[in-house]
């Protein structure tokens, strides 16, 4: 992944971001005698100003505003990789156990590295169950003490994934890449830099509808029911566009390390592939 290309995808993140904000801060925030003082004083700036040096100023503010773009992209990816590290735990243990017969004879002859996150991994309970939805609900009712430290019992049992995933994805990855001619797997980089911008753009999404919901506050003529309701959609998306983005990251990374271990054991692929 080029340098250049990351700078293009915080452009276009952080763009996205203060477009959202914009249409929320409209919709919700500001009245339009608000935007009229905003433009009105903005307009008396630029006319207090000597005219030769009103370019200088204009240019001064659109760097300003490059930067202030950039670094938003930059942060939201940052924010986006701790944000939705449940959701991405929950796709890569899926892909684990669908590819679990093949990959244990890497992991055997890896196991010093990978340790006990492979079991950890796998003995992690499903994210779209009964008990997990059950678990959630009582998580509302936080008045209520058993329902509350049920709830942070499972919350704490999550983030204890973290560390494993964090740990076998890397192994994977570097299985794949360091491989002796599969230095340049042009199908991973591009899904993996999909992925990044996706998760970040869900952060968007989230930290969107956060401002709705803080905006809406304030406001008198908000519709509460409807404001909800938005809420939960920018969530509902963010969490999806996460899912599918690293559902194909694993599906091509799963794929990849699945043909590498057939490649490099000739002699036993018949037991390597099973």
């Amino acid at each position: 992944m080029k340098i250049s290309a990351r700078f293009t995808d915080y452009g276009l993140i952080g763009g996205f971001f203060w477009l959202l904000q914009l249409a929320i801060w409209g919709f919700l925030g500001f009245s339009n005698i608000e935007l009229e003082s905003c433009s009105q004083g903005l307009k008396s700036l630029l006319d207090s100003l000597p005219a030769p040096s009103v370019p200088s100023f204009a240019a001064l503010l659109g760097a300003l505003a490059l930067i202030a773009v950039f670094t938003t992209g930059l942060l939201l990816d940052l924010c986006g990789s701790s944000l939705f590290r449940g959701v991405e735990v929950r796709v890569f243990v899926g892909f684990l156990r669908r590819n679990r017969r093949w990959l244990e004879r890497i992991v055997d002859q890896n196991r010093d590295y990978i340790q006990e996150d492979w079991s950890t991994l796998l003995d992690a309970p499903p994210i779209w169950s009964r008990s997990a939805y059950s678990v959630a609900l009582k998580g509302m009712t936080f008045w209520n003490p058993h329902h509350r430290q049920e709830y942070f019992r499972v919350v704490r049992k999550g983030w204890g994934l973290l560390k494993p995933y964090t740990r076998v994805e890397s192994f994977l990855l570097s299985y794949v890449l360091l491989t002796p001619g599969a230095e340049n797997i042009e199908l991973l980089s591009t899904q993996m830099s999909l992925w990044n911008t996706s998760r970040a753009i869900a952060a968007a999404m989230v930290l969107g509808a956060i401002s709705a919901i803080l905006l809406a506050t304030g406001s008198a003529n908000s519709n509460d029911l409807a404001l909800f309701l938005s809420y939960l959609v920018l969530l509902a998306v963010a969490c999806a566009v996460t899912y599918s983005a690293h559902a194909r990251v694993c599906s091509t990374l799963f794929a990849l390390a699945y043909v590498i271990a057939g490649k490099t054991s000739l002699p036993n692929r018949g037991s390597a592939l099973e």
